[in-house]
């Protein structure tokens, strides 16, 4: 579950449906969330004079939307820090809202979805549990449009090489857990998709399978790995790079 706190900015989009805006350019407003993390506010916010209009939001705010057409959002590729972790998950939101006049503008809750894959990476095994680094090799940069549709499309030419978070576990626990937030997509068998760190080597894992990231989801792969130096896991195969 995704909570909001305070000092975290939203872009906002408006589009009059039967109503008419007071707000001239009503696309990219910034809005940042409140010391109480109880609502969002702006030095510029949107208002309507009368009827209907719909809202469309988004997190992590980025200044590169100032249009009305599209969002770009890039993930960070250095994900071991959790504030970097935190500002990879890219939401959105829809509310539409109605009005009598300009005097009853009102405050309106928005309910976020996230539009990104978490990949989960749980390493098990006594050798395995040394990891120390794990890397994904995957796409980074999605494309968002506000609208009916919300569009997310997905720059096949934004692959990357990024860092994975390291999830705090307890010393007896049984695997160790590296997470990521990237865009929807599918690693190919037999490509590339992990480099990790393990006892201070460096190692290498291509799925035997294709990989399917589903966005809005918890994208689980299990690897055990009990010795070295080449190992063949039940799904993929990992080799040592010298």
């Amino acid at each position: 579950k995704t909570t909001f706190t305070s000092g975290d900015q939203i872009g906002v989009y408006a589009q009059a449906n039967s109503g008419v805006l007071a707000t001239a350019n009503p696309y990219n407003v910034l809005y940042t969330v409140n010391a109480g993390a109880t609502a969002i506010t702006s030095t510029t916010p949107i208002m309507m004079n009368t009827g209907t209009a719909t809202f469309y939001a988004y997190s992590p705010y980025t200044s590169n939307g100032a249009d009305n057409s599209k969002v770009t959002f890039t993930v960070q590729e250095d994900q071991r820090e959790q504030t970097n972790f935190n500002a990879s998950n890219f939401l959105t939101g829809t509310q539409t809202i109605t009005v009598a006049n300009e005097a009853n503008n009102t405050s309106e809750s928005l309910s976020f979805t996230a539009r990104l894959a978490l990949l989960r990476i749980a390493i098990s095994g006594e050798f395995g549990k040394q990891a120390t680094d794990v890397t994904v090799k995957a796409k980074k940069t999605i494309t968002w449009t506000p609208g009916a549709n919300s569009d997310v499309s997905v720059d096949d030419n934004s692959t990357a090489n990024i860092q994975m978070y390291k999830e705090t576990t307890a010393d007896n626990a049984t695997e160790i857990v590296f997470t990521a937030f990237v865009p929807a997509q599918t690693i190919s068998a037999g490509t590339t998709m992990l480099n990790m760190t393990i006892g201070g080597r460096n190692y290498v894992y291509k799925p035997s399978t294709d990989k399917v990231l589903a966005a809005g989801k918890v994208n689980k792969l299990s690897i055990e790995i009990a010795t070295d130096p080449i190992l063949i896991a039940s799904s993929g195969i990992i080799s040592e790079v010298t």
